[in-house]
């Protein structure tokens, strides 16, 4: 059995973002990470390479604390090399974004949510995403190559791919 995980308390004057990290952090996912921060607390610690306190997972997390002005976070180190980190923080962000939702379980939690008085907007989910999971459209309205004369122009020369739907004309 692996031995358990120590998390420590750091201040953020100790850490440094990682200027190789790959994930970007616009502006809406950091106000969304301060959102959850403010709301919840830090549930998770970030991951810190020991030797140097660069943030190897948690760097949003850590641009949204220091924008919220907290003093301290909580992190776990790492020993990993620097190959093995940087592995690590690709693994991490890419294994995440490869998950997908159950939409009719997410739109049953956000419905209930909504109706609890919840702002389900700040978890994330602007007007128009919640309209289309609440009330998808209809299948009988999905574009398919053969309603092409709906989609595309009727003056396009043949020998032509659709741009819209990819329906390849010759």
């Amino acid at each position: 059995m692996d031995s358990p995980v120590t998390t420590y308390r750091v201040s953020l004057g100790k850490l440094k973002l990682d200027k190789g990290n790959a994930r970007t952090h616009d502006k809406r996912n950091i106000e969304k990470i301060i959102y959850s921060l403010q709301r919840f607390g830090q549930q998770k610690p970030i991951v810190v390479g020991r030797s140097d306190n660069v943030v190897v997972a948690g760097n949003g997390t850590l641009r949204a604390a220091k924008k919220l002005k907290w003093q301290y976070v909580d992190v776990v180190y790492t020993d990993l090399c620097d190959d093995e980190r940087t592995a690590y923080a690709l693994a991490d962000n890419r294994t995440n974004e490869l998950s997908n939702w159950d939409h009719d379980v997410l739109a049953a939690q956000l419905k209930e949510l909504a109706n609890a008085d919840v702002d389900v907007q700040s978890l994330g989910w602007d007007p128009d995403e919640m309209a289309l999971l609440v009330e998808p459209e209809s299948s009988d309205d999905a574009e398919t190559p053969d309603d092409f004369e709906k989609i595309c122009p009727s003056t396009m020369d043949f020998d032509q791919k659709c741009p819209k739907c990819g329906y390849e004309f010759s």
